[in-house]
């Protein structure tokens, strides 16, 4: 194991590890686990950031965590624990920034293209030169893969690229250079080695039956599987367009709601309406994309026997120095026990067939991850063929993403906005019209009054005291709040206004209220007040961050 600083200059050498697992990953990024001793001669450059290798260009992995080991008595041990992602880990370092004149970055064109001209924008050549990522090239652009369009806004770099890797078949990678110390992104393609390949390719097949795999585990479920998808666009009730994917029925049938309130009625770039053809499509794209990920899970996880290598000497008849004495030499050969080597036969992405005669088992399916480990013991090798088991995490991770998609969230609040704004439009016609029947609209509620103006957070040692008491008003009072600047002071802006009715002075006086409020979409503003009949006294936490960002600003009759 060697390690490197970021600049890929060597830093120092050692085989004294305890144990190292290195995990590739086809689609998505690999990790490592090293368990070392922290007394060992160069131990001070085991430091996050630095790289660790195998001294392969692609098997480099970038130090994260350092955890110290503690024992059973608490104390710390000989031990660290290191932690990281392989290089592929770099891609997670920018997100999708689009251009300032379109909403996404579009590229539309073979996988291996589209997947370079996203670390291209984002790593080599973006618009601002801070993202610029150094000592980083691309290798030449082959091509690869079939058609497709894609679009991104603010999304992963990593999380898009895999997204492609799935769609396409193609994996990728970021290797070191370390002769000319730089880091590589490129696609990789696998190879069919299933027995009915048609490339010509020698067949790889793995079976307990023929002694290459032990420690086997099959997975075969239908827990996360939904084949009938309902797919809601924007529209409210009755009026909410519908759409339906699959023709499964009875038993079968497993349904699943997605919504896709964010999918609009007009073109983002062209401002243009969309029609419902147009709008048809794009809800059945959505709903494809999210019933994508809810499919049986195919998946055999097993351990693979590595080979065992032997030394063996054959001896050859060269002739005779006399009838009764032949000539023999000898030649020393090293031989390899095992049906297929690692990285010679096969390689991380190929297709293999996994046959078990015992399960009723075969499959013909990609290895979509490798796992080296390399212990005093041996060198053992685990791979997963066909899909990675969803963890808790993972799934975690999938719903948080869906739920901050930047897309959903801002077509969402546009959306709200578009209906808030038809709501206002027509409640002027209303009242528009009401005005010519019943004179002024001022005649319709009764008049209101500023019972206190300030700007107070407020905090528990501010007590506002209205002109008036809460049950002397006509309803209660309303509470002015908004915006303000710690160190700059009250700002005329985000006025929002919250009702007190005097009920609660009556029958829950003193008693404190949780007001929920917003400055921006990404702010969540909690205020917490007491009120009785005669005042409204605040709470310490209400001049917290980000709860600073609102004041009380004033207070009227209702």
């Amino acid at each position: 194991m060697r390690v490197y600083d970021r600049y890929l200059n060597l830093l120092t050498e050692t085989d004294s590890f305890q144990s190292f697992q290195f995990t590739r990953n086809y689609h998505g990024i690999g990790g490592f686990e090293l368990h070392i001793n922290r007394y060992m001669q160069g131990a001070e450059t085991l430091e996050k950031g630095n790289l660790v290798s195998l001294h392969e260009p692609h098997k480099v992995g970038i130090i994260l965590t350092k955890e110290t080991v503690l024992d059973e008595q608490g104390k710390a041990t000989e031990n660290i624990k290191l932690t990281g992602t392989t290089l592929c880990g770099l891609m997670n370092r920018r997100i999708t920034v689009p251009p300032k004149h379109t909403s996404h970055d579009r590229k539309q064109g073979n996988a291996e293209t589209v997947m370079k001209h996203y670390v291209n924008n984002h790593f080599l050549n973006p618009v601002d030169p801070k993202r610029k990522f150094p000592n980083l090239i691309i290798a030449p652009n082959q091509n690869r893969g079939t058609n497709i369009e894609w679009e991104s806004r603010y999304k992963n770099v990593a999380d898009e690229l895999e997204k492609v890797s799935l769609l396409s078949g193609l994996g990728w990678e970021v290797t070191a250079d370390f002769n000319n110390k730089r880091f590589i992104f490129d696609v990789i393609e696998s190879k069919d080695l299933t027995q009915a390949n048609t490339q010509g390719n020698s067949p790889v097949f793995f079976s307990p039956e023929f002694d290459n795999v032990k420690s086997m585990q099959f997975i075969d479920s239908d827990n996360d599987l939904r084949n009938i998808g309902y797919v809601g666009g924007q529209g409210e009730g009755v009026e909410r367009k519908i759409i339906q994917l699959g023709d499964v029925s009875g038993w079968d049938r497993l349904e699943t709601f997605v919504d896709a309130r964010d999918i609009g009625d007009t073109d983002e770039e062209t401002d243009e309406e969309l029609t419902e053809e147009e709008i048809e499509q794009l809800l059945t794209k959505r709903g494809n994309e999210k019933m994508a990920e809810m499919q049986s899970l195919l998946s055999l996880e097993a351990e693979i026997i590595t080979p065992i290598k032997r030394t063996v000497y054959e001896e050859s008849h060269e002739g005779f120095n006399h009838p009764a004495q032949p000539t023999q030499s000898q030649a020393r050969k090293v031989q390899f026990i095992s049906t297929f080597q690692y990285e010679k036969d096969f390689n991380l992405g190929d297709k293999v067939d996994i046959i078990n005669k015992s399960w009723g088992v075969k499959l013909s399916t990609p290895i979509i991850e490798i796992t080296e480990i390399h212990e005093p013991s041996g060198f053992r090798l685990e791979a997963v063929f066909g899909q990675n088991r969803p963890t808790l995490i993972t799934k975690l991770n999938r719903k948080f993403n869906d739920l901050t998609d930047v897309d959903k969230e801002e077509n969402y609040y546009g959306y709200v906005d578009k209906g808030k704004k038809e709501a206002i439009e027509y409640v002027d016609i209303e009242i528009n019209d009401v005005k010519g029947q019943i004179g002024n609209v001022e005649d319709m509620f009764p008049g209101t009054e500023r019972l206190w103006q300030g700007a107070r957070y407020p905090t528990a040692s501010q007590v506002t005291t209205p002109s008036k008491k809460i049950t002397e008003c006509t309803k209660g009072w309303i509470l002015q709040w908004k915006a303000y600047d710690p160190g700059s002071g009250a700002v005329n802006t985000h006025y929002q206004y919250t009702p007190i009715p005097k009920d609660h002075a009556i029958y829950e006086s003193g008693r404190g209220i949780r007001i929920p409020l917003k400055r921006n979409i990404e702010d969540d503003i909690i205020k917490y007040v007491y009120i009785d009949e005669t005042s409204i006294i605040g709470h310490e936490g209400n001049s917290n961050a980000p709860y600073n960002r609102m004041v009380l600003a004033g207070v009227f009759e209702w």
